[in-house]
């Protein structure tokens, strides 16, 4: 079984994609979710509702960052995209944080969180696991 990972980071996105996955994600703020294990584990005092308030304001509260599909043997499995909370931040014992987690649109899951330096400008971000020309509205 061949899985890949194709990715779209949202400075590659159109104004059109960033608003289709911006309306994905505030339709999916109403509907039914789940933590997968592996997001359980990592939960960092980040609850339910905040994954809905985040999904629900895109853009005021939270920012997203990019795009993901899951390939198995050919077929896309999952779409996902990755949000950082930005609204409020938590302090670590020696730096300021904000929660990062990843989405399934498709499944309507957290897939896992994580904690981000609130400084963090991303200049070390490898480009070649990003495509340009993924499609992103199908």
């Amino acid at each position: 079984m061949a899985r890949d990972q194709i990715k779209k980071h949202i400075d590659q996105m159109t104004e059109e994609e960033v608003h289709y996955l911006t309306q994905e994600c505030k339709w999916c703020a109403t509907q039914p979710m789940t933590f997968t294990k592996h997001a359980h584990r990592r939960r960092i005092r980040f609850y339910e509702r905040d994954v809905r308030h985040c999904l629900k304001r895109i853009g005021r509260h939270s920012d997203l960052i990019e795009y993901n599909e899951v390939w198995v043997d050919g077929t896309c499995i999952d779409r996902r995209v990755l949000l950082r909370q930005t609204k409020h931040y938590y302090q670590t014992k020696n730096k300021k944080v904000h929660v990062c987690f990843v989405y399934s649109i498709d499944n309507k899951r957290i897939i896992t969180m994580y904690t981000n330096d609130v400084n963090d400008q991303h200049d070390t971000l490898d480009w070649s696991n990003y495509d340009a020309s993924l499609f992103i509205i199908k």
